[in-house]
């Protein structure tokens, strides 16, 4: 749920709100937040990376991919965290170890907007 600054009567007061299923929250002032398009469930309340080994973390009231399993990249875009993504090696390529954000097997502005 996020919280939302109301008005009754000249008189200001905060309610709580329901994210969309498509959404989650971070804080309950920071607002609903789309969920990423791969990798993650939500369900309005909560964010479950789908990536076993996948750490993603909060930046400035929404979740941010840092680090995929071995075998996957990262892939971030600064603009577009809903595009956040762990990508699979292509056939034939494997990366033994954990790829992170911004240090190793990351790349940053891959994805563009639709």
């Amino acid at each position: 749920q996020e919280m939302v600054l109301d008005h009754i009567d000249g008189e200001e007061f905060w309610t709580c709100t329901s994210c969309l299923p498509t959404e989650y929250v971070v804080t309950p002032r920071g607002g609903c937040k789309a969920c990423p398009l791969e990798g993650v469930a939500c369900d309005g309340a909560s964010f479950t990376p789908k990536i076993a080994g996948a750490q993603w973390s909060a930046e400035n009231s929404m979740m941010r991919l840092q680090a995929c399993p071995a075998g996957y990249i990262v892939v971030r875009n600064p603009a577009l965290p809903m595009l956040d993504a762990c990508v699979m090696c292509p056939p034939g390529k494997f990366s033994v170890r954990e790829a992170s954000y911004p240090d190793t097997l990351a790349v940053e502005g891959a994805a563009d907007a639709p």
